[in-house]
């Protein structure tokens, strides 16, 4: 298999489980953990990491489970 072949396949996976809504909520999660580590002053840090989990929520909410191609 060609390095241009592997890098192909690569993105090919990287965009299907772009597609799922699944994966949105996992980055929204990341994202307000990594945040809540930065703002570990107190109240700030709470309030990313629950801005996260309702975003992540809505994410759920509002996504439909399997998106049309």
């Amino acid at each position: 298999m060609t390095l241009k072949e592997r890098f192909d396949l690569m993105v090919a996976y990287i965009l299907a489980r772009l597609q799922e809504n699944s994966t949105w909520r996992a980055l929204v999660v990341v994202a307000s953990a990594a945040t809540w580590n930065q703002l570990d002053n107190g109240s700030k840090g709470e309030v990313a990491m629950q801005a996260g989990l309702l975003v992540s929520g809505l994410l759920g909410a509002v996504l439909p489970d399997k998106l049309k191609k």
